[in-house]
């Protein structure tokens, strides 16, 4: 939009004859130019300008990496940089700071490291928006020894630490070890740089493994006459993993008149989940639902939010329907388009706002729900609480390149993992820490369905639960145990001959909205694509079961009896059954002690939901 008419114009009159501006105007229309976002037209009088024998200088191409920069263009601003010294155009410390600033917004940390041995070499004085951009670069890709470095730095060349820093350093230190983070925090104070809400909400939830620093945290807080915000609870019910100590911040945010939101509540329940069971938690819940004020207005959860765009005409459905009705609403998202796009699509066509309550990357299909209404409706606040407090049940289809074991065979991973952002791209793996405290904690239930087979390779369909949501949390798994997604091109070295990722949230069950009497669990089911059901159809079934639409798993071949699925049955009333492999019976008699009360049934005389 900002591109027409100004410039055309410029364009115009770089080609015009008769007309002669100098390279201080140029550079002028170009710095408006790039303030509004037009960095191709920005360009264009970079490369018209030698044709009026006029050529660009430092302030000229400084303005054009700025203008990349916005435009998060982070290539652009490189090859700028590039040009430059090829045509001996010296680049300053705002040329070098545009560019860090466009690789920070993408995590390309090789790039800025290279970018500041580059500063080095040539003595540019850097400043404190270069380094804060740096810092921010290296925060985001984990590497927090040198986000740490780039501060004392700071400290070595006397350039001024502010507020910005402050923030960008602790908020780079979030899901840190926590001493990094407090070592930062003490860095910040010697150098008499000022604290804001961000500084201390980020260092509370840099200590998410250590809950009892992150309370020593929020009281500090109140301490020194600062103001705990809902964002600064929020860290800190995020870092506890004890109920007592969640349900008592509940209640000091209540005395202080600060509104509960339902991903608040969410952490509460994650906790009792976990310590108390499902039941627990869904009782606590109904509870804090007959409590509910209303109107969580919460400005951090309006990224969530989809409002619609009027007056838009042809608006059509992006996806089937799955269910509805007043309080939720289920899609079947395709593969190759975005959560956010579906939603705001059907957005439109319903006219009402959408709360987001989870989301599939690009090339997962399945399952996508949203509550109706905003952040403060009712349900909106009901169904994130399910969702933040791990209360919701999902179950994803997916093939795997490998023979994963026999049909039945189910294992629990629980690998912390780390996401790194990487040109522009995030990317999760196993965390290098010591017990894995340098990750977030990352659980993941996979059970064998079946086992295929192509002319050249085996593949094992399998249902995976993920108890957590992290990034790419299945693809990660699973490629670290050696079972790459077929279709993964990213963590896998061979991800297989089809031609897209294998990846589909198949089931989800969660707790219906109608208030504190309503007892019904909502059942979910996304059939598979035909592009995924047909690369199954190409595959020869060696053993194992097949999923059906009605939800059910089909044997369509015959097993041999090792690895026939069993039922594990145990007397005591209200048990439901727990289904196990044939050969770990033995061992949970002897452990459990009640070889007496065990009944085995093969699964050929049950029904496996």
């Amino acid at each position: 939009m900002a591109e027409r008419e100004p410039a055309r114009e410029i364009l115009v009159a770089l080609d015009a004859p008769r007309v002669q501006p100098n390279l201080f105007q140029f550079s002028a229309e170009a710095s408006k130019l790039a303030k509004k976002g037009a960095w191709i037209t920005v360009l264009h009088i970079l490369k018209r300008l030698p044709r009026r024998q006029l050529y660009p200088d430092t302030i000229l191409y400084s303005t054009a990496v700025s203008a990349c920069e916005k435009a998060g263009e982070w290539r652009t601003a490189l090859a700028l940089l590039e040009e430059m010294e090829e045509k001996s155009v010296e680049a300053n410390a705002f040329t070098f700071s545009s560019a860090i600033k466009a690789c920070e917004r993408q995590g390309c940390w090789e790039a800025v490291s290279k970018l500041l041995l580059h500063m080095a070499n040539g003595n540019v004085q850097g400043n404190s928006y270069t380094f804060n951009a740096a810092i921010g670069t290296f925060g985001k890709a984990q590497m927090w020894l040198m986000a740490l470095s780039l501060a004392k730095e700071m400290t070595i060349q006397q350039i001024q630490s502010d507020m910005i820093t402050g923030s960008t350093l602790v908020g780079s230190l979030e899901g840190a070890q926590w001493p990094k983070a407090l070592q930062a925090f003490d860095l910040l104070a010697a150098s008499q740089v000022p604290r804001n809400d961000f500084t201390w909400n980020s260092m509370i939830s840099a200590c998410e493994q250590t809950w009892g620093v992150a309370l020593q945290l929020l009281l500090a807080m109140s301490q020194q006459q600062w103001h705990p915000t809902s964002m600064s609870f929020s860290a800190a019910l995020s870092a506890c993993n004890h109920w007592p100590q969640t349900l008592a911040l509940l209640e000091t945010m209540a005395r202080q008149r600060l509104r509960v939101t339902g991903i608040q509540v969410g952490s509460v329940l994650n906790c009792i989940n976990m310590e108390l069971g499902k039941p627990r938690a869904i009782d606590v819940l109904k509870m804090l639902m007959a409590n509910w004020e209303g109107g969580d207005d919460d400005q951090g959860l309006k990224e969530r939010v989809f409002v619609p765009r009027r007056h838009m005409e042809n608006i059509e459905l992006p996806a089937e329907i799955l269910f509805q009705d007043e309080s939720l609403i289920a899609l079947a998202k395709p593969a190759g388009k975005s959560s956010e796009d579906c939603l705001q699509r059907l957005a439109n066509y319903l006219q009402q706002p959408l709360t987001r309550l989870s989301r599939l990357d690009l090339p997962t299909s399945g399952i996508l729900v949203a509550a109706r209404g905003d952040q403060t409706a009712a349900a909106s606040w009901w169904f994130l609480a399910q969702f933040a407090g791990r209360i919701v049940s999902k179950k994803y289809l997916c093939l795997a390149t490998g023979d994963a074991g026999l049909p039945g065979y189910t294992e629990e991973i629980k690998l912390p993992l780390q996401v790194i952002a990487k040109d522009g791209v995030s990317r999760a793996r196993v965390a290098d820490g010591a017990d894995g405290a340098d990750g977030m904690a990352a659980h993941t239930r996979f059970t064998v369905l079946a086992t295929l087979t192509s002319s050249d390779q085996s593949f094992s369909l399998l249902l995976a639960e993920p108890f957590t949501g992290r990034t790419h949390q299945i693809w990660a798994h699973l490629a670290q145990r050696g079972f790459p997604l077929q279709g993964d091109g990213a963590y896998g070295a061979d991800g297989g001959a089809g031609r897209g990722l294998f990846l589909h949230c198949w089931q989800m069950e969660l707790l219906a909205f109608g208030g504190t009497a309503n007892e019904d669990m909502l059942s979910l089911q996304a059939d598979l694509p035909p592009i995924l059901s047909d690369e199954l159809r190409k595959l020869t079934l060696l053993r194992g079961e097949m999923p059906e639409k009605n939800g059910r798993l089909k044997r369509t071949a015959a097993q041999p009896l090792t690895s026939q699925l069993f039922s594990l049955m145990l007397c005591d009333k209200g048990q439901k059954p727990c289904r196990i492999g044939a050969n770990y019976i033995a061992a949970i008699c002897a452990i459990c002690g009640k070889r007496n009360s065990i009944q085995i049934m093969r699964c050929d005389e049950m029904r496996i939901s």
